[in-house]
């Protein structure tokens, strides 16, 4: 921390407060309530145990380590108590080299789905660099972007599988889709990164680490790793397994793999075979493990796009396989046809969800598919809902 400190001298924004220390008592356990509460709408850190700076001086932020010794427990229950609904925290202990016993906490506080948070009867955010309270019209205007913006998460992920680069008459295949979008951030945030001269690469190399940063063993040709030939979009760059456009008349041109990443940190993923024909022609089984293994992979994507925007806030996530009906499932070695519905999903993840728990928000796309063809517990798929330590 120190170190840190010394070398990068940050200031306090929209995102990072820093804190001295905390009082004694009800009044500063009800302002420390305040001060998380702030960063529910659109995430950020309280950093206890670092004296903010002193701009009229010209000093900068600087250590002032404090006893660790209950300090995170205690702003966890914090968290749990006075704060409703509760909040979900990250806290992360950091020991100061130089005093023993002594050090700093620097608390994670995710974009809430349900933000704001109310603390003694009022609703609080945080402008520029201090946390002030919301009016009753913000409050409401907060509620109505969030109904809203379920239906702007369904609205992408129907314009993204209607866009399918196969003509809707020669599907033979089963396709998967998947889109995620910060629901807040700034526009073109990706920009020097998509201007970059080996940005294709770049790319290719982010989504190596995304798959292997995801438990399951499965490797088909036709997973991420498969999408390699790089084209531009209207809006930033794509990684697919062919060329676009597709102008052959062999059926078996549909398989493949098209990643595409935006300027706004939009990401986009169509696979066009999580099905397959028998030799003969005459009979298709549909994987059901694989959509959920690509979903898993899909989520690890995001969070390293997240990284590489530095981005905290929540994000826009929707998964659909579609095509779905007339394919044979293969149920414990008992050939059945399927005749459900396609599969659509999307939901709303903090940044931290998308570290933490991308096992979970897999889960959360995929569960009521996997449930559905029978595949809840096939081995790669309760690798795939599985968090990073369990």
């Amino acid at each position: 921390m120190r170190k840190w400190l010394d070398a990068d001298r940050p200031d306090e924004d929209h995102y990072l407060e820093f804190k001295r220390r905390l009082n004694d008592g009800r009044a500063a356990n009800a302002e420390l309530a305040r001060d998380l509460a702030q960063f529910a709408p659109d995430g950020g850190s309280l950093v206890i145990g670092v004296a903010e700076a002193d701009l009229t001086r010209g000093t900068p932020a600087t250590a002032s380590p404090v006893r660790l010794d209950g300090l995170r427990e205690r702003v966890e229950s914090v968290a749990r108590s006075r704060i409703d609904p509760p909040l979900h925290l990250r806290c992360l202990v950091l020991p100061d080299e130089q005093e023993r016993g002594h050090g700093f906490l620097w608390v994670e506080v995710p974009a809430s789905q349900v933000a704001p948070h109310m603390v003694e009867g009022a609703y609080f955010g945080r402008g520029d660099t201090q946390k002030r309270t919301l009016s009753d019209p913000e409050v409401l205007r907060m509620h109505d972007a969030r109904r809203t913006s379920a239906g702007a998460r369904q609205a992408a992920l129907r314009d993204w599988v209607a866009d399918d680069h196969v003509p809707a008459g020669r599907r033979l295949q089963a396709h998967f889709h998947f889109v995620a979008a910060p629901t807040t951030g700034p526009a073109g945030t990706l920009g020097d990164f998509l201007d970059g001269v080996n940005v294709h690469n770049d790319l290719y190399d982010l989504i190596a680490r995304a798959r292997a940063a995801a438990p399951s063993a499965t490797e088909t040709p036709h997973m991420l790793g498969a999408a390699s030939t790089p084209s531009r979009t209207s809006d930033g760059i794509r990684l697919a397994s062919f060329t676009l456009p597709l102008d052959s008349e062999d059926p078996r041109w549909e398989d493949g793999v098209v990643v595409e990443l935006g300027e706004d940190a939009c990401i986009r993923v169509r696979m066009t075979r999580v099905s397959a024909w028998d030799r003969d022609g005459t009979d298709s089984t549909i994987w059901p493990d694989l959509a959920v293994v690509l979903t898993r992979h899909c989520v690890q994507v995001v969070a390293l796009v997240a990284d590489l925007a530095g981005y905290r806030g929540r994000w826009s996530l929707g998964a659909a396989v579609t095509g779905v009906a007339g394919h044979t499932l293969d149920v414990r070695h008992h050939p059945v046809t399927h005749d459900l519905a396609d599969h659509h999903r999307t939901t709303e993840v903090s940044g931290t969800d998308l570290h933490d728990a991308p096992g979970t928000v897999t889960r959360t796309l995929m569960r009521s598919f996997a449930r559905a063809t029978h595949h809840e517990r096939h081995p790669e798929v309760v690798a795939a809902f599985a968090d990073p330590g369990h």
